[in-house]
């Protein structure tokens, strides 16, 4: 069934909220903050005053919202932050739910029923339903024991240049809490080291981190301030090695953001959604969400040799191209899904390899994540599918049923 996504309208394609370039048409009204003169084949958007609960999320931020559903009494509102990892639903002053990430779509006769979903997670709710609008609340699962730390700095080399660090740290009431302190620290070290391409079987591969090549920190990876300004001027010395002291040579505006939010824990394993949005120059920045997990027990990162048995990834991969052909996201942007996994060299011939997605754990099972570019053009965005545990049994290998125990 075609679908539309209101996210898509109302960000640009840099943005790592889009999903669908779609119209918004059938969508409620058509307001957007921020942009009075702005106007599309609707008309003039009016401005929408988001209130003070909503912006003292993100005070410094750029906020833009529209209209879900007009229901008379109340009016339900989508609001996002540009170029940052926030997104929020909210009726009157109160937040009905909050994410790094959150999508909306809907089919041609939704009326006031709208899908909405978070990396992994998704419910159809009828905002004219009070009831069903309490669903929202199931998306996002809040571990306790986390602690959000966040700190934006900006430096003028003439143009603007910022880094946004957003991170949830464990506390002392958290099991193994200073194991998942060191792993998140060697995540951040890493996030612009190189990033090596690995065949984990016989023709698939995944590209990962070089944990080998992080950037040289010396510090306590407990202390958050002095992590976060170490990684922040690392990044504004990038920037100036990168475009020099001409000023002529910067773009615009410069920004990197990295946002590790906690969503599970237990004494086996615990679950951050990663997102991350660059901006360096050209036609747009570059984003990524998915989940992913680590067993601090094992020191491991929970990724596919962690999870499956070898000989079982073809069969794998099969259950997730089934919840993918199931999706309503996947079949819409099917006219444009480039061959899939397929891998292609240098030279753009296409190889016999595949590249597999990302993974991470949910409540409800293994989420595969494909980022832009990976399945689909940009504009398409991250794709997410989950697939239940009891359908990976048979492919975990011991140390998996170990973890999910």
């Amino acid at each position: 069934m075609k679908q539309n996504n209101l996210k898509a309208t109302m960000v640009a394609v840099a943005v790592a909220l889009v999903v669908c370039a779609t119209s918004l048409a059938g969508c409620g009204s058509n307001e957007k903050a921020g942009q009075d003169d702005s106007t599309d084949v609707a008309g003039t958007y009016a401005r929408i005053e988001i209130p003070a609960a909503v912006r003292a999320l993100e005070p410094d931020g750029k906020w833009y919202a529209d209209t879900i559903y007009d229901a008379g009494d109340k009016v339900y509102y989508f609001a996002y932050v540009e170029d940052l990892p926030r997104s929020v639903i909210y009726v009157g002053d109160s937040v009905l739910l909050e994410s790094s990430g959150i999508e909306l779509f809907w089919p041609e006769e939704h009326g006031s029923r709208f899908g909405v979903a978070t990396v992994g997670r998704s419910v159809m709710v009828d905002f004219a339903d009070s009831k069903s609008v309490e669903q929202l609340a199931t998306l996002v699962d809040k571990p306790s024991g986390f602690t959000r730390y966040r700190k934006t700095q900006v430096a003028d080399f003439g143009n603007l240049v910022s880094y946004s660090h957003e991170v949830d740290y464990p506390d002392r009431t958290v099991t193994h809490g200073q194991e998942i302190t060191r792993w998140l620290t060697n995540l951040m070290l890493v996030r612009n080291a190189p990033v090596q391409r690995q065949t984990i079987w016989p023709g698939y591969i995944v590209y990962r981190y070089d944990y080998g090549n992080g950037l040289p920190y010396r510090g306590n990876a407990s202390d958050k301030e002095a992590l976060a300004d170490f990684l922040t001027h690392c990044y504004f010395d990038t920037v100036k090695a990168d475009y020099g002291s001409n000023i002529e040579d910067y773009p615009a505006e410069l920004y990197s953001n990295l946002s590790l939010r906690a969503v599970a824990c237990n004494d086996r394993y615990v679950t951050y959604y990663l997102y991350t949005n660059d901006y360096l120059g050209g036609a747009h920045g570059y984003y990524t969400e998915r989940l992913i997990s680590y067993d601090p027990i094992h020191r491991q990162e929970i990724d596919w040799q962690y999870l499956f048995k070898p000989q079982s990834v073809e069969a794998v991969m099969r259950l997730v191209e089934a919840v993918a052909e199931r999706s309503e996201e996947y079949n819409y942007w099917n006219a444009c899904i480039n061959g899939g996994l397929d891998v292609y060299d240098n030279q753009g011939e296409l190889t016999d390899e595949k590249e597999l997605p990302d993974i991470g754990l949910s409540r409800e099972g293994v989420v595969f994540s494909f980022q832009p570019y990976e399945i689909a053009c940009f504009a398409a965005g991250t794709m997410h599918f989950t697939v239940p545990y009891k359908a990976l049994e048979p492919y975990l290998t011991d140390r998996a049923r170990w973890c999910l125990q």
